[in-house]
């Protein structure tokens, strides 16, 4: 037993040596051809496997060269590191700009799954140990490549300070991972955008300086409405809010289905009358505590009118965001409730 095991060792030894040799003897092209016939090997190996084999081989891996460093003097360590900088530069260097945003996305979430799983103790560690291998690169560094290293960071800092002048929000772009002392970044021109002092000529709505032009053809408080909320919306298709005709109806939603939101009401001799939210008092029935005195809210027939001569525009209804939009606009001497109503103001924001 003992002489059959040690000539299957010898003929391992033996195949070994003769791999090493043949290889040894190989070109350069040889050499490539046999690299991409491994790792094409490898790639369907590695696709074939499941998830514990996977994991084993990991595991497996992770321990062979965790014992192999162990193993390593310091100069073959740092021969081992050398090897290892110049691969994984030589490899960026070829990637596109695809495979580099796609490595560091991979790296991102690699990283944030291992930290979450980090305790408190293991944190403080790796802390320590980025800590001490950052302050050993900068000991290891000569002065050129410290000087270097400098010009290219005030040269990323010079480029960064002059795309903030500019009036474009990409000098705000990474500024919380990349904070420069020297940049006044609350007096920039998009974060200093002054007091409402501007008044809409229209509708007296206070505005910043550089606020876009309010709602312009928002119906006068003089014209008198005639509403009929269950008539079909303007510039709908008329089939398109009629009863059905055959029993099976087929439909196509997009994105996602929302239950209906009609309220029902039940008179005195005990009738019930569906309001849909597009009726006239829907705000009033949904937010009483806001519209406590039954004002009318947004319905589809709601005319635009003409800014100059206040007179109706035929076939133009106003839209429901341009509705609230109206009545969430800040005036001087004007009692807003919607604005003072907090969590509600935000429930009422999302709903309508």
């Amino acid at each position: 037993m003992t002489s059959k095991r040690k000539s299957n060792l010898a003929i391992s030894s033996s195949r070994a040596r003769a791999a090493k040799l043949a290889r040894s003897l190989e070109s350069e092209k040889d050499s490539q051809i046999c690299r991409t016939l491994d790792a094409e090997r490898l790639a369907t190996q590695r696709a074939a496997e499941t998830f514990e084999q996977t994991q084993t081989r990991h595991n497996f891996d992770a321990d062979r060269s965790a014992a192999q460093r162990a193993a390593d003097t310091s100069q073959q360590t740092q021969a081992r590191q050398v090897l290892d900088a110049e691969r994984h530069a030589a490899q960026r260097a070829a990637e596109t700009s695809q495979q580099t945003q796609a490595r560091q996305v991979l790296d991102a979430e690699r990283h944030a799954a291992q930290r979450a799983t980090e305790t408190s103790q293991q944190t403080q560690a790796r802390q320590i140990l980025d800590a001490e291998r950052q302050a050993s690169y900068i000991a290891a560094e000569t002065s050129e490549e410290t000087r270097r290293s400098r010009l290219i960071n005030s040269e990323r800092q010079a480029e960064r300070r002059l795309t903030f002048t500019m009036n474009t929000w990409e000098a705000f772009a990474d500024a919380a991972f990349d904070y420069d002392p020297l940049i006044d970044y609350f007096n920039h021109r998009l974060v200093l955008i002054g007091r409402m002092a501007n008044k809409c000529r229209h509708y007296e709505a206070l505005k910043w300086k550089e606020e876009t032009p309010a709602l312009e053809r928002m119906p006068g408080e003089n014209n008198k409405l005639v509403i009929h909320p269950d008539r079909t919306p303007s510039e709908e298709h008329e089939r398109r809010y009629k009863a059905f005709l055959i029993n099976e109806v087929a439909a196509m939603v997009c994105g996602e289905q929302f239950a209906s939101r009609d309220i029902v009401l039940q008179a005195r001799d005990n009738t019930l009358t569906r309001a849909p939210d597009t009726h006239k008092f829907y705000d009033a029935l949904q937010y009483p505590l806001m519209f406590s005195k039954g004002q009318e809210g947004y319905h589809f027939q709601i005319p635009q009118v003409n800014p100059v001569t206040n007179v109706p525009l035929s076939n133009k209804k106003v839209s429901s965001m341009d509705f609230y939009a109206y009545h969430m606009m800040i005036r001087e001497d004007d009692f807003n409730v919607i604005q003072r109503c907090k969590q509600l103001a935000y429930q009422f924001y999302v709903d309508m």
